[in-house]
């Protein structure tokens, strides 16, 4: 799932764009945070993001699948996925993810 997100990054931009990420726990979530400097999601393509087979990027060899498998992913561990980018370049994807305690027990 991360690698999905963190490939849709680094493919924003023709020569490749920067890419930071960050991770840290609020309360009992996990926040995952991936920010790049690519060209930006337009206001209509962001609607359509997560959408199986959705892609701008066809001609690059894009299927339209990675996001939409994070997605699913990211549901199935009930947590959230949002996207967040603007006029100017970059996007930013913020995963956040329930942190469950296991005892040592339930990890064998």
């Amino acid at each position: 799932m991360l690698v999905n997100v963190i490939r849709n990054a680094v493919e924003s931009r023709p020569t490749g764009a920067t890419v930071h990420i960050g991770c840290m726990r609020i309360g009992h979530h996990i926040e995952i945070d991936v920010a790049d400097d690519g060209r930006g999601i337009s206001s209509d393509a962001q609607k359509h993001i997560f959408d199986p087979f959705y892609t701008d990027r066809r001609s690059d060899g894009g299927t339209g699948l990675g996001l939409s498998v994070s997605y699913g992913i990211i549901s199935d561990h009930d947590g959230q996925i949002s996207m967040h980018s603007g006029p100017e370049p970059g996007t930013r994807v913020i995963i956040e993810l329930p942190v469950v305690a296991h005892s040592r027990s339930s990890l064998a």
